[in-house]
């Protein structure tokens, strides 16, 4: 098998993919198989790709082909490390502010929020973090008797009810 093209630090996985898709090891429950390696083009750019076939086999159940296709996804791969790098510095610029901030879906859930936030409200990670549910912010602000003094009455009605127009 020809494996020249591989970029040489995936060639050994690209053979083992190989050897197991020959050998039916694996492979998914379909019978395909699926790899994703880097390819050196001949003007030395690099591609990534998705390889991903099937062994083809005779009467006798021995293999005769592997068939398949490459999928190009250097595009949407250089698109993941980019969008990943964002992640990662907006995530960085969130835990450098030296302000709390906790933003909240149209679900109800805690779609982004740092340490500050935490350390302002005295919450642990266990109730405010990202995907928590905000009514789980709520109890607890309501257990600790955040809004017990009557000038906080409106907030302990939306406390309570999760509900800005049920608020008197």
């Amino acid at each position: 098998v020809q494996l020249s093209f591989y970029h040489p630090d995936d060639v050994p996985r690209a053979r083992e993919r190989i050897k197991d898709a020959l050998a039916g090891d694996r492979v998914q429950a379909d019978g395909t198989y699926i790899n994703r390696s880097r390819i050196v083009r001949p003007d030395g750019e690099i591609r990534e790709l998705i390889t991903q076939g099937v062994a083809e086999r005779d009467d006798t159940g021995e293999v005769c082909s592997l068939r398949g296709i490459l999928i190009d996804v250097t595009q949407v791969t250089r698109s993941e490390r980019i969008a990943q790098e964002r992640s990662d510095l907006l995530r960085l610029t969130l835990e450098s502010m030296d302000q709390g901030l906790v933003m909240l879906g149209a679900d109800e859930r805690v779609r982004i929020c740092n340490q500050r936030a935490r350390d302002m409200f005295e919450l642990s990670e266990v109730v405010l973090h990202e995907g928590s549910s905000f009514k789980l912010v709520r109890d607890t602000f309501l257990a600790r008797g955040e809004f017990d003094h009557p000038q906080y009455a409106f907030l302990r009605a939306w406390a309570e009810t999760g509900l800005m127009d049920q608020v008197p």
